[in-house]
């Protein structure tokens, strides 16, 4: 067993939780649910990748070797990776991501994660089956590699995004909204302003002149 292979995947592993640990933490568009869903499934597949590497070198210490060692790792490492794959499929964020999604992006999600589904599920039937037990370590170490490639391929996922995000949408329809009433209530305020009646020429005049009369009649009356 290459015991460095299986802690240099570790090491990998921890990162990528760290990683999206980071992101979930700093990054304002993981507020999303899109993007909240699939950095839950980069901590998840990496705390996997640490688990699933790390179990061989602490199987060892137990005494387990052989078939015997990799037998129990693979079922491990399935009931983990079908537990993942379980919570990933539940996660309400997740729901439906394909339908209300471009369709391109669900395509280009499956065209490499069907094969490595694949991939982890086919080395660890052949490891639990006994098939080839000459080359189980290396089977193994394939499947949890399969793992960390998934988990990198979420995150080139989630970096590619051909919609713009949820709230951008929702500020750019309220912004819509917005403009549209206050243009038009500006537009019939000034139309209601250019509506109203003026007063005509005509009462000023009588007005002025009713004025001046009344003036004249108290001038005229203080001079006799």
């Amino acid at each position: 067993m290459n015991e460095e292979l299986f802690l240099h995947l570790a090491e990998i592993g921890g990162v990528y939780v760290g990683f999206g640990a980071l992101i979930s933490l700093r990054s304002a568009e993981a507020r999303e649910p899109h993007a909240r869903g699939y950095l839950r499934g980069i901590v998840w597949m990496g705390s996997g990748v640490v688990l699933l590497a790390l179990l061989p070198v602490l199987m060892v210490g137990y005494g387990l070797a052989g078939h015997a060692l990799w037998v129990v790792c693979a079922a491990v490492a399935a009931v983990v990776y079908v537990a993942i794959v379980v919570m990933l499929n539940r996660t309400p964020e997740l729901s439906g991501e394909y339908e209300s999604r471009h369709r391109a992006y669900g395509l280009a999600f499956m065209s490499l994660g069907a094969p490595l589904h694949l991939a982890i599920a086919g080395t660890l039937l052949v490891i639990l089956l006994g098939v080839a037990p000459a080359i189980e370590p290396t089977l193994y170490a394939t499947a949890v590699t399969a793992v960390l490639a998934f988990a990198t391929w979420t995150l080139v996922m989630l970096v590619w995004d051909p919609l713009p995000p949820k709230r951008a949408r929702k500020a750019a329809a309220v912004r819509a909204h917005g403009q549209a009433p206050t243009s038009g209530a500006s537009s019939s305020a000034m139309g209601n302003h250019a509506a109203r009646p003026r007063p005509s020429a005509g009462r000023h005049g009588s007005r002025a002149r009713r004025v001046r009369a009344m003036t004249g009649s108290r001038t005229g009356g203080g001079a006799r």
